[in-house]
C-alpha cells in the first residue's frame, strides 16, 4: 500500500508521492519498498505528470520502464485535452507487444488462477483429513464429494460478482481456447494430492478463467493517476484509473474518472490508496468512527420495531395485536426520521465547517503552497505509521513533490536525493 495526494486550483496542480510501493502476486507473494520511483513527467516539455499507486508492476512489467518507454515514444507531441493523453496512455499499454508480451500476460493468468483458486485449496486443506478412516485409509467417496462442494461453492461466488467493463473483450470461449492448458497445468500441480477428476478440473479451470471478467478478480490492481493540462486548456485536470493486468491485449481497467477545475469549482484535492488520515484531517472525522457511528445507530434503528413491539406486550398486555403493531410500526418511523435528520445534519455540518472551507482555502493558494499541502497530506499517513505499534508501515520513504501549471510545465519541487530530478 501507498499514500498519493493531488492538489489543484486554477493556476495549477500538485502530486505527491511517497517512496513506498508494493510488489505484488498472488503466487510469488508480496515485498514492499520505501526508496521507489513513482511520480513521472509523463511527456517531456508538456505540462503533464503521472503517479502510480499500489502494485508498481503491471503484467510482471515495471511501471516506471513502461512509462518512460511511453514518454520517449511520445516526444513532442500535444493532446488537446488531458483525458487525451491519459487514454492514449492507456492505447500504448493496450497494443504494445515487445514490452509487454505474451508471456508477461501469462503472469496475469496464473496470478489470477491462484486468486480465484487458493479458496478452493484451504476449502480442501481443511477437510482433507476427513476423508480417511481410523485406519488412514482414503474413502475417495467422500473426497470427491469434498471437492465437488468446493468447486460448487467457488462458481457461485464467482457468478455472484459483477463483471468487469472488459468482459465482453474477453468471452469465455476465447480465455479457454488461449490459457486453459497453461491454467490445467497449474491446477494439476495445486491439486495433485487430491486425485482431481477430468470434469474437476476442467470446472476449476473455467472458475479461474472466468473470474478475469469479474470486477473483483483477485489481482494486486495498480493505481494510475494522470494530472495537468491539454493544450487548449486552462484549467487543470485528474485522470485516474485502476488496471489489475493485461490479457489477451486487454486491460482489466476501471473506466477513466475525470475531475476538473471550473469556475465554478475552482480548487480541489483528492488522496490515492491509504487516505485515511488524510481525510480525517479534512473531513473533521477519521473514516472508521465515522462508519462505526453510523453502523452502531442504524443497528438500532433497524431493532427498534421489535423492541418497542416487545416492550409493548410486556407493559400493556391488554392492548391488541394490531394496536401494539401499529404503535411500534409508528415509534419505529419516528425513530427513522430522526435517524435520517441526524445523518442530513451531520453531513451539513462537516460540508461547513470542513469541507467548504478547505476547498475555498486551496482555490485561492499560491502555487507553492499546493505543493506543501499535498505533501502534507501524504505525511500524515506516513507519521501516522511510524509512530504506531500497530501498523505495518506501508507508507513510507522520502516524498516526491511536483508541480504542474500551464506556464512553467512540469516542476520538480522535492525529488529524492539519490537521483538527479534529470531522471524522472
Amino acid at each position: 500500500m501507498t499514500a498519493e495526494a493531488v492538489v489543484m486550483n486554477k493556476s495549477a496542480v500538485a502530486m505527491a508521492a511517497d517512496s513506498a510501493v508494493t510488489i505484488a502476486s498472488g503466487r510469488r507473494g508480496i515485498k514492499t519498498y520505501d526508496t521507489v520511483n513513482k511520480l513521472f513527467e509523463l511527456i517531456e516539455g508538456a505540462p503533464v505528470g503521472i503517479m502510480v499507486y499500489d502494485n508498481s508492476e503491471l503484467s510482471g512489467m515495471p511501471w516506471e520502464t513502461i512509462i518512460k518507454c511511453y514518454r520517449e515514444s511520445r516526444s513532442g507531441k500535444s493532446f488537446d485535452r488531458l483525458e487525451d493523453c491519459a487514454r492514449d496512455f492507456l492505447q500504448f499499454i493496450t497494443e504494445d507487444e515487445s514490452m509487454i508480451t505474451s508471456e508477461n500476460e501469462e503472469f496475469t493468468i496464473l496470478d489470477a488462477t491462484h486468486a480465484a483458486l487458493v479458496g478452493v485449496f484451504d476449502h480442501l486443506m481443511k477437510g482433507f483429513e476427513h476423508c480417511f478412516t481410523k485406519e488412514a485409509k482414503l474413502v475417495k467417496a467422500k473426497l470427491k464429494r469434498l471437492v465437488d462442494s468446493a468447486i460448487e461453492k467457488a462458481i457461485k461466488e464467482i457468478d455472484e460478482e459483477e463483471d468487469g467493463p472488459w468482459a465482453e473483450k474477453l468471452p469465455a470461449a476465447r480465455l479457454r481456447s488461449a490459457y486453459s492448458e497453461t491454467v490445467n497445468t497449474f491446477i494439476e500441480e495445486l491439486f495433485v494430492k487430491f486425485d482431481l477428476n477430468r470434469t474437476q478440473k476442467r470446472r476449476l479451470t473455467d472458475v479461474a478463467l472466468n473470474s478475469l471478467r469479474k470486477v473483483n478478480h483477485g489481482l494486486a490492481a495498480s493505481g494510475l493517476v494522470v494530472a495537468g493540462f491539454g493544450q487548449e486548456e486552462y484549467f487543470p485536470k485528474i485522470c485516474h484509473t485502476e488496471i489489475g493486468g493485461r490479457v489477451l491485449g486487454t486491460l482489466l481497467a476501471d473506466p477513466l474518472q475525470i475531475k476538473s477545475i471550473t469556475l465554478t469549482e475552482p480548487g480541489h484535492l483528492e488522496t490515492f490508496a491509504q487516505d485515511e488520515m488524510a481525510w480525517g484531517f479534512l473531513s473533521g472525522i477519521n473514516g472508521k468512527v465515522r462508519n462505526s457511528i453510523i453502523g452502531y445507530w442504524s443497528e438500532w434503528v433497524d431493532s427498534s420495531f421489535s423492541e418497542a413491539k416487545e416492550s409493548l406486550e410486556s407493559q400493556l398486555p391488554n392492548l391488541s395485536k394490531d394496536d401494539t403493531k401499529t404503535a411500534s410500526t409508528l415509534f419505529h418511523r419516528a425513530i427513522h426520521n430522526h435517524y435520517r435528520e441526524f445523518l442530513s445534519r451531520m453531513q451539513d455540518e462537516q460540508e461547513t465547517l470542513y469541507i467548504e472551507p478547505m476547498w475555498q482555502s486551496i482555490a485561492s493558494l499560491p502555487k507553492g503552497e499546493l505543493g506543501v499541502l499535498a505533501e502534507s497530506m501524504v505525511n500524515l499517513t506516513s507519521l501516522k505509521q511510524r509512530v504506531s505499534i500497530y501498523d505495518v508501515q506501508t507508507v513510507g520513504g522520502e516524498i516526491d513533490v511536483a508541480l504542474i501549471s500551464r506556464g512553467d510545465g512540469f516542476v520538480w519541487l522535492k525529488r529524492k536525493n539519490q537521483y538527479s530530478p534529470q531522471l524522472g
